[in-house]
């Protein structure tokens, strides 16, 4: 098949994942707590192969970090958080070569908020981008939103 039928689909590399390839992450999360303060890091590395149309979304890889207080009022914790989120995409492949403009990276400042009572949470947390060049300026980003459910068991 080739990039320029108009039935080849390889998705927009502008959007999420979902392509039809099978993925490996490696991640480590590393929580420093201190009082009711806390900084909480994360890395991970996402190792990409090639889908059945021979494209490959290049490797991503994702460090942020977060400072924290926790204030409890009775059985709800309540943790305000502020930090830095940096993502980078290695360049994506087709048919083993090279696809143009296709890697970048993105540094954001984020603030949230989780809420915890026993074993359930609500968090929700906005990315702002302070810089980025995601490939070479087919994509301006933009401030978004996370929200999100938890469970501890």
């Amino acid at each position: 098949m080739n990039a320029t039928d108009p039935d080849f689909n390889i998705g927009d590399f502008n959007s999420q994942a979902g392509t039809g390839s099978v993925d490996f992450i490696i991640n480590t999360t590393y929580n420093l707590m201190w009082n009711r303060s806390g900084i909480v890091t994360n890395a991970a590395y996402r190792i990409n192969t090639a889908n059945k149309q021979d494209y490959r979304f290049g490797n991503r890889s994702y460090i942020a970090a977060a400072y924290y207080y926790t204030l409890t009022k009775k059985e709800i914790k309540v943790k305000p958080n502020v930090g830095l989120n940096f993502q980078s995409n290695n360049v994506n492949t087709f048919q083993g070569t090279d696809v143009a403009g296709s890697n970048g990276y993105t540094l954001s400042s984020t603030i949230g908020v989780n809420l915890i009572r026993k074993d359930f949470g609500i968090n929700a947390m906005a990315f702002v981008p302070i810089q980025h060049n995601m490939y070479h300026g087919q994509t301006t980003m933009e401030s978004r939103m996370l929200v999100g459910v938890t469970y501890s068991f």
